[in-house]
């Protein structure tokens, strides 16, 4: 059945904004982190389920096909840092809000029927949907208002110290990074992402065009 799978192609403006409507009605406070693991478990009751060995299929979470339970590898799900796990949960959560039609078509119990079915998936197609779900996942860890405001928070403390952000090479960045990443409980990788989707510095700002 997966061949017959069609997935709307979603802007990441498009998916800007379905994000926002998102945290609007389940997170009106905005405050930060982003309580993803409240929202899994208890807005949508999907079960948050660790799973030994799951990194061995290459993988960090999958969702049943009934959208009920997400399995996280034991590892990612008892490490000390919870970036790793917020992450996989909002992907996870990103797929059950953007591809019903996906676990539809999916016939599957476990990792390795899971692993079969997403084999069968045209390679555009799941590029699409992996693309979307991680982009979705960024946005709603890390929305662009709270972004914006902690940004300007950062720049503005350094700006009392005589630097302007606009200045600043890789690993002044990349100190940024870091301090944001705390804020959201997220990677500095995410943060970096999300913050060359919003212009607040270059894609390669960090890491460099050929890095």
């Amino acid at each position: 059945m997966s061949d017959a799978i069609r997935v709307d192609r979603w802007s990441y403006d498009q998916l800007r904004r379905f994000a926002e409507r998102y945290l609007s009605e389940v997170h009106p406070s905005g405050n930060i982190p982003i309580p993803i693991e409240e929202l899994v478990d208890l807005h949508h009751e999907i079960d948050i389920v660790p799973m030994a060995a799951l990194r061995e299929w290459e993988v960090d979470a999958f969702t049943s096909r009934d959208r009920k339970t997400i399995y996280v590898d034991h590892g990612i799900y008892s490490h000390r840092s919870p970036n790793r796990l917020r992450f996989s949960l909002a992907h996870e959560l990103a797929h059950v809000l953007l591809h019903e039609r996906v676990f539809e078509a999916a016939n599957f119990t476990g990792v390795r029927e899971w692993k079969v079915f997403v084999e069968t998936i045209p390679a555009d197609q799941y590029g699409w949907i992996e693309w979307q779900a991680y982009s979705l996942a960024g946005l709603l860890l890390v929305p662009p208002q709270p972004l914006d405001e902690q940004f300007g928070l950062i720049a503005a403390e350094l700006e009392r110290h005589g630097v302007d952000v606009r200045t600043l090479t890789s690993p002044g960045y990349m100190h940024i990074a870091k301090r944001l990443g705390e804020a959201f409980a997220v990677s500095w990788v995410v943060i970096d992402k999300r913050a060359a989707k919003d212009g607040l510095w270059a894609e390669d700002s960090i890491l460099g065009p050929d890095e």
